[in-house]
């Protein structure tokens, strides 16, 4: 496959690593109703373990290759397994209801998160207490199995998919953890956030 994949530069802001910085001004998210709320009302941040998506049914979710770093470098095919576990908070820049609701059947509800940096902040602040202190954010790129002028880093596969999926237009947060993808002790991670800040910065907008 032709082109090259742009070289990207973490920024460092309240403990989060940036692929793309600044965060969006905003953000969408299509979920289920109880989950929106638990995370409007409680506070409370669920996030999967990516080998949820390569085991999921078919369907937007399905990956089998995530976690799987694919490209081409000096005229070799390569593809690595990322050695670590990654769980992961998906949302998008599209902002029409309409448009996510199809693409996401399964969701009943979309919400708006007005500050993503404030919310990551918040997410970073009580990693420590699950283990984790590898905590990143920014657009998926859509380059699986593109050539690379250079040798890429290992955060490029967390934000890495196939073009088959660009219509989706993620946003990724992601927590990275010093251990096996498939011996990870947990398919999720659940986090909780401070309860006030999330009620301020992240509404519902649309329900079906």
């Amino acid at each position: 496959m032709d082109g090259k994949v742009n070289t990207r530069e973490l920024v460092s802001e309240g403990g989060v690593c940036y692929m793309d910085y600044p965060a969006p001004s905003v953000l969408y998210r299509a979920a289920k109703q109880k989950h929106a709320q638990m995370l409007i009302s409680d506070g409370v941040l669920y996030l999967r373990n990516w080998v949820s998506y390569r085991n999921a049914e078919d369907g937007p979710q399905k990956d089998a290759k995530e976690g799987f770093h694919e490209f081409q470098y000096c005229g070799a095919q390569i593809a690595m397994n990322v050695e670590n576990a990654a769980f992961l908070w998906c949302a998008t820049t599209i902002c029409e209801p309409d448009i996510l609701f199809n693409q996401w059947p399964k969701a009943d509800t979309i919400i708006c998160i007005t500050d993503p940096a404030k919310l990551f902040t918040s997410a970073n602040a009580v990693c420590p207490r699950h283990g984790i202190y590898g905590v990143f954010a920014g657009h998926v790129q859509y380059d699986r199995g593109y050539t690379v002028s250079a040798w890429p880093e290992f955060t490029n596969a967390v934000f890495q998919k196939g073009k088959e999926f660009a219509y989706q237009n993620e946003y990724r947060f992601a927590l990275v953890a010093n251990v096996s993808p498939n011996c990870a002790p947990l398919l999720e991670v659940r986090l909780e956030l401070d309860r006030m800040l999330c009620g301020a910065i992240i509404s519902i907008v649309a329900e079906r």
